[in-house]
């Protein structure tokens, strides 16, 4: 989903319910990267840390996304989109060499299935 999506989706009152299946979605992944012990005793304690982190960034994703319920940082939100998306139009239009206006803000970005 590209960030003029994401201001769009910020401008309605279920922008938390369409945005937490993200978190469900990487919670489920993180529960099924490989949990058996790795033999090297220094991997396998970096494996445990990264599980821990991921799952620290699932609470933090999930939190800002409840923090959306406020006015003020549901508008904060919507603004940064728009702004983030003219600023990626920006950038592919030199890369591109074409008008600003004419450059796609679709570059690939991470999909993510909302409904």
């Amino acid at each position: 989903m590209g960030m003029e999506a994401l201001a769009d989706h910020a401008q309605s009152e279920r922008v938390c319910q369409q945005l937490l299946p993200m978190v469900a979605a990487y919670r489920g992944w993180i529960t099924q990267q490989p949990k058996h012990p790795i033999s090297d005793n220094e991997q396998n304690e970096t494996a445990k840390q990264l599980r821990a982190q991921a799952e620290d960034c699932a609470k933090r994703i999930e939190h800002g996304i409840k923090l959306l319920a406020d006015p003020l940082v549901q508008e904060a939100f919507r603004t940064m989109n728009l702004v983030m998306a003219g600023a990626q139009r920006q950038r592919s239009a030199i890369s591109a060499k074409v008008p600003p206006m004419t450059a796609s803000t679709n570059t690939s970005p991470p999909k993510c299935a909302i409904t």
